[in-house]
């Protein structure tokens, strides 16, 4: 069913919006092998999601105090989430992180009210390593730093005397390196607009939802873009076709594990390989 006929709007998001999104993020977890992977724990106790949703809440609030951040949400009539196969095993799973969240997150919505959020995205301008700024974005207010701040000591103190319980340790750390070598190449070096996460509510999924969030991203990167700016991200192969339908094209692959793997995820070298994408845009695209 198309988006087109449900009153769907896509807005920037607000503080208020981020119990909902933590919300869309566990759910989104049990159906993604990459985050199966890296959040395997959340398996075994549904309740380590705590930490979870205390890392993301610090993150979300970060990039919304970040001028060159931008999260944007797609807002729906509650009737979007109807016309799922319940019986679906992706399913099941996601209603299980859906009641945890509805329990233990303040704020977090089910499917009373007029409107709810049905999906989100996050995009991140990355300046590269011109040593200029390419992208103009306004200087944070005093507040916005000063919040900034007191985030960021708090999560520092909170890595620094805690051992997060949701994450696998090793899973984690081959992740870390795998991005660390991945931000090392003249993709990710060169200036570009970063697609940081984008989500659908797991209860309407292919109604067009993640196509206008993803249009919406990409309008802001035209107005921003002069002559082209580069738009980059990793995609789950789940969500491959809705990427290169809007425009991006494969330019490599984003491996976690021993590249000598068996590539999937569940076996002894646990690799894990991912599409990396790109999509050049600007005022010739503009139509």
């Amino acid at each position: 069913m198309s988006a087109l006929r449900y009153d769907i709007k896509v807005r920037a998001a607000r503080e208020s919006d981020i119990p909902t999104i933590l919300t869309l993020i566990l759910t989104s977890f049990s159906n993604f092998s990459f985050f199966t992977y890296i959040y395997s724990p959340l398996n075994t106790n549904p309740d380590f999601a705590y930490d979870t949703v205390y890392y993301w809440r610090k993150r979300l609030l970060l990039g919304l105090l970040d001028p060159e951040t931008s999260i944007v949400v797609a807002e729906a009539p509650a009737e979007v989430l109807g016309g799922v196969d319940e019986e679906d095993e992706s399913f099941k799973k996601g209603m299980v992180a859906q009641e945890w969240s509805e329990k233990n997150i303040s704020g977090a919505r089910g499917r009373d009210g007029a409107k709810i959020v049905v999906g989100f995205a996050i995009w991140q301008l990355n300046q590269g390593n011109a040593g200029s700024q390419v992208f103009k974005t306004r200087e944070k207010t005093l507040y916005e730093k000063i919040r900034t701040y007191l985030i960021v000591l708090e999560v520092s103190a909170w890595n620094k005397v805690y051992q997060r319980k949701d994450q696998d340790p090793h899973r984690m750390g081959l992740f870390l390196e795998a991005m660390g070598n991945l931000c090392q190449t003249e993709l990710y070096t060169s200036p570009h607009v970063y697609l940081d996460n984008l989500t659908v509510d797991f209860r309407c999924q292919r109604k067009g939802i993640g196509k206008l969030l993803m249009e919406a991203g990409i309008s802001q990167a035209r107005e921003i873009g002069g002559d082209g700016v580069s738009l980059v991200t990793e995609a789950s192969l789940m969500g491959l076709g809705l990427y290169l339908k809007v425009g991006f094209k494969e330019v490599g692959k984003f491996v976690i594990g021993d590249e000598n793997g068996d590539g999937n995820g569940t076996g002894g070298n646990e690799v894990i390989r991912l599409p990396v994408l790109q999509m050049i845009v600007g005022a010739a695209d503009r139509t």
